[in-house]
């Protein structure tokens, strides 16, 4: 347990600082192997190896090429452990291992040299924050992400508690060096000039301080299910990547942050509230177990939010899959759904193309897979399955317009923009019915119950 301890003294002066520091010498003489290396279009692949130093045992990741002769790695081991944290290097190494899983391949591409450009010769290592999975991934996919460190991995229960709340929000995100780019609403382009009441966009981020007082909504579903259009629509502005695609836009979890004049359920009055919409990677994502993603998104949206105001849970409307479902499902019993079920909106997506007819043949099918509850309020316009349509205004003539503005007429109870008072009244009714807490969803701790040592 002594080197238990001097691994844990060590790892703290990590803390204080979430940016990248950099070797300069060992940066520009790993940064012209990279080309040699690892040329355009070649195989590239993600390992690991089991260690164990001063009694903690974990993972460590690296990069290596097609003949398994190079390997981009933090390096500069040794058995002295302040010295190994004063020593690891992002840096080409070339001394084979002895044993070790090789577990993912992808192809060199223009994207992954400027990540690996970005990272190499990193010198402030930090297990909790900056470690050798969180490289690798950065590498492979441009995310920055330790599943280690995670709910149920090697070395959460070591770290976690002994972490400080503002620095265990820290865990898994972007250090500021390479943080991606973010916009503010001043910059971003208006999608609808036929929507007039919208959250007003005010930053882009990936760390978020904003939970006390705010209305915190989360947006989560499957990998091309159009979460980031749907955040776009929210705002009425483009503020995130969204594309028709089979991978994953949205590489990590992130927070756009806003304003808006929401009616408040316990007063029935407007009240100017600051907005927070946490944007998910996909669900079924392409480079990750599904286990793997639920964990990380857990994790992320946990560390920020202690409350949740509204969950939009979107989907394809003509692409509800067996594996959809099941990651849907999972997020359901997070959210505890059962207790909480009016705080949630199933959002069906890419509906412009189907008629009214189409639409509820999908949803009776959909409330059934889904195992959706009742949630008709008399004289209100809450309705937890909806499916919209939210194709670009330059594609419209003026029924699609109307089409548009009847589709963001639907997302607008959990929005609480347009609400009358006396719609309100009876939502407002069944929501202290239905639910406990109130008008928002308590989310449950997270637990670290397993043991490394």
């Amino acid at each position: 347990m002594g080197s238990s301890y001097s691994y844990l003294e060590a790892e703290k002066f990590t803390w204080n600082y979430h940016c990248m520091l950099f070797d300069e010498d060992i940066r520009i003489t790993n940064l012209n192997l990279i080309d040699m290396y690892f040329p355009d279009e070649s195989d590239i692949y993600m390992g690991k190896l089991d260690v164990n130093v001063g009694g903690l045992r974990y993972q460590d990741f690296f990069i290596t090429d097609t003949n398994r002769a190079h390997f981009i790695e933090l390096s500069g081991k040794s058995s002295n452990i302040p010295t190994a944290y004063c020593t690891k290097r992002v840096q080409f190494n070339t001394l084979p291992y002895e044993e070790y899983n090789i577990f993912k391949t992808t192809k060199m591409t223009p994207m992954i040299k400027e990540r690996m450009t970005q990272i190499m010769g990193m010198c402030n290592y930090s297990l909790c924050l900056r470690n050798s999975e969180h490289v690798a991934n950065y590498i492979f996919s441009g995310t920055w992400a330790s599943f280690q460190m995670e709910e149920g991995g090697v070395l959460s229960p070591f770290f976690k508690d002994k972490m400080t709340k503002e620095q265990q929000k820290h865990i898994n995100i972007f250090p500021s060096s390479i943080s991606p780019k973010t916009v503010s609403g001043s910059n971003c382009r208006r999608l609808y000039s036929m929507i007039d009441k919208q959250y007003t966009p005010t930053g882009f981020h990936y760390f978020s301080k904003a939970n006390g007082g705010s209305y915190n909504i989360l947006v989560v579903g499957p990998t091309g299910a159009g979460k980031s259009r749907l955040i776009n629509v929210l705002f009425n502005s483009q503020i995130c990547d969204s594309l028709v695609s089979h991978q994953s836009v949205t590489r990590d979890v992130c927070f756009i942050e806003g304003n808006a004049e929401i009616v408040d359920l316990q007063t029935l009055k407007k009240d100017e509230k600051k907005i927070v919409v946490a944007d998910t990677v996909g669900l079924c994502d392409t480079e990750w177990s599904d286990d793997k993603i639920f964990e990380l998104l857990k994790g992320r949206v946990s560390r920020y939010f202690n409350s949740i105001n509204a969950v939009f849970i979107v989907f394809r409307a003509d692409r509800l899959l067996k594996e959809h479902v099941k990651n849907i499902t999972m997020v359901m019993d997070w959210l505890q759904y059962e207790r909480y079920h009016l705080n949630f909106m199933f959002v069906g997506t890419f509906a412009e193309n189907l008629n009214d007819e189409e639409k509820e043949k999908l949803k009776v099918q959909a409330r059934s897979i889904l195992k959706l509850k009742d949630t008709k309020i008399p004289e209100s316009s809450y309705e937890s399955l909806v499916y919209v349509g939210f194709p670009p205004e330059e594609h419209l003539n003026e029924a699609g317009k109307n089409q548009v503005k009847a589709s963001w007429e639907l997302l607008q109870p959990l929005m609480r923009l347009n609400e009358n008072g006396h719609q309100l009244i009876n939502y407002k009714a069944h929501v202290k019915k239905a639910n406990a807490w109130g008008s928002y969803i308590k989310l449950p701790k997270l637990s670290s119950s397993c043991t490394i040592l």
